[in-house]
């Protein structure tokens, strides 16, 4: 589990512990946040040179523009504000955990660059943009303009399927698993690079596994894009799911308590 770095055992891979455990930081990232004077987990925080562009009681979602070598590149910032009650681990270091947990299943995410938390209680999660990327449904309503063949199409529902299935593998839950969460880039016509994205509600329950597949599953079927998610689509996306070519006749009965 990550936790604040006072501990060495609790950095994780490729990070550093910068501001006497209290930001850790990948160690790739540690010079553009240096040059600008992100050297504490409270000026990331206080940092007015940003683009603030959600702001909720509890947190803000904050664009960041940094100024690298190659041009400028984009990260994205979440402010959280201290918890009503004390907890070790907040939501900046828990969107870190599950960002770990993810990539030990085998799911691709946003490169994570920082996390950390202050003296007052705020803790942050910092990940670069996805560049090249974009929402599996913007992907989806794209091409279907561009007139894409079916077999293009059903290449993107495998493969979105092949990632959920290997979250799952691993006891992981989205617990807000739409078709935005999931960006995805063609790397080639019907090879696709998915990358799950807002992971700060990630579940590793002990128990009720099944529950919480289907009400996963559930959110993702009912999200399909308008003019698709019918029977055969389905097939296609669940039989990748469950790592088979198609469906068998004791397949159905999941399939229909995934459309419930």
């Amino acid at each position: 589990m990550i936790v604040p770095a006072r501990s060495a055992q609790a950095i994780p891979l490729g990070f550093v512990a910068l501001d006497e455990g209290r930001l850790l930081c990948h160690r790739d990232f540690v010079p553009a946040l240096a040059e600008r004077g992100w050297t504490t987990s409270a000026k990331i925080l206080d940092a007015k040179d940003v683009d603030v562009f959600r702001k909720l009681p509890d947190r803000e979602n904050v664009r960041v523009t940094f100024d690298g070598p190659n041009g400028k590149w984009l990260a994205y910032l979440k402010r959280h504000q201290p918890a009503k009650e004390p907890r070790d681990i907040g939501p900046g270091f828990y969107e870190a955990q599950a960002s770990l947990w993810c990539q030990e299943a085998g799911v691709g995410i946003a490169p994570v660059i920082a996390f950390g938390r202050d003296d007052r209680g705020r803790d942050f999660f910092l990940s670069q943009n996805l560049a090249g990327f974009e929402p599996s449904d913007d992907w989806l309503k794209r091409v279907e303009r561009e007139g894409a063949s079916l077999d293009r199409i059903n290449s993107l529902f495998r493969a979105l399927g092949r990632t959920i299935g290997l979250l799952h593998a691993g006891n992981l839950f989205h617990r807000d698993l739409y078709w935005c969460h999931l960006f995805v880039q063609e790397k080639s016509a019907g090879l696709f690079d998915v990358r799950l994205i807002d992971l700060q509600r990630i579940h590793r329950p002990r128990w009720r596994l099944w529950r919480w597949r289907l009400k996963d599953l559930g959110q993702f079927t009912f999200a399909f894009p308008a003019g698709w998610g019918n029977d055969d689509d389905l097939r296609v996306w669940l039989a990748a799911y469950l790592q088979k070519e198609k469906l068998s006749a004791l397949d159905i009965p999941f399939l229909r308590a995934v459309q419930m």
